[in-house]
């Protein structure tokens, strides 16, 4: 079992499991561009789960690129915004495999909107989960809340704390949503973020964050 990593700062305490690779929690979808790009599910510990992507050794996953992403063809947009009502719907709190099918193929289409899941996003996603499906629905908000940035700001592609910090409000709607739901399913780690974002906080966060995780080794 890999070693906890706690960081002492102003804000918080928050616990860093350690990541790893193991099997994917979803196929790729035949259709998609990304071909055998997956996501992974990574469990340090059975109370800890954490997400990254992976790829084969021939499949490099699209991330965006340093140009700003040409506008999105009509009917790519009327699908989008067919998946953003989606995603504030009917996939709000119950997660549907053919939410993650349809964004992956939706990148495939159009990788220049393919936000790359960092290291904080990754933590987010684990500090907001608490079972195997609620992490594939928070990485599901993640991804989406961040290339939604990015579609509807395409000239701040390369501004990653920006994007970042969509994601997490994303994230967190959903599971506020979840929580209000059923309030066993709250986890520590997100009712302290929670009270960041009433407080006008959440920059200051991924700041912190993303400058340590920067710090660490990539196998940390």
């Amino acid at each position: 079992m890999g070693r906890l990593i706690t960081f002492k700062h102003e804000l918080p305490q928050f616990v860093f499991p350690p990541i790893r690779r193991t099997t994917p929690i979803f196929p790729p979808p035949s259709n998609s561009k990304l071909g055998v790009a997956t996501m992974a599910i990574h469990m340090p510990c059975k109370a800890l789960i954490c997400v990254s992507l992976v790829a084969s050794p021939q499949v490099v996953p699209p991330i965006a690129t340093a140009n700003i992403p040409k506008p999105l063809p009509k009917f790519e947009k009327v699908e989008f915004d067919r998946m953003r009502e989606k995603a504030n719907g009917e996939w709000l709190i119950k997660y549907d495999h053919s939410s993650m099918s349809r964004l992956m193929t939706f990148f495939g289409r159009n990788k220049d909107y393919w936000p790359k899941l960092s290291r904080f996003g990754r933590w987010a996603v684990n500090s907001a989960s608490y079972n195997q499906e609620a992490t594939r629905l928070m990485t599901f908000h993640f991804l989406f809340s961040a290339s939604a940035f990015i579609v509807d700001n395409p000239s701040k592609v390369n501004d990653l704390v920006d994007i970042d910090i969509a994601g997490l409000e994303g994230l967190l709607h959903a599971y506020s949503a979840l929580v209000a739901s059923d309030p066993l399913k709250a986890t520590p780690n997100m009712a302290r973020v929670l009270e960041l974002q009433r407080t006008g906080k959440l920059r200051e966060l991924v700041q912190e964050l993303s400058t340590k995780f920067a710090s660490l080794p990539d196998n940390s």
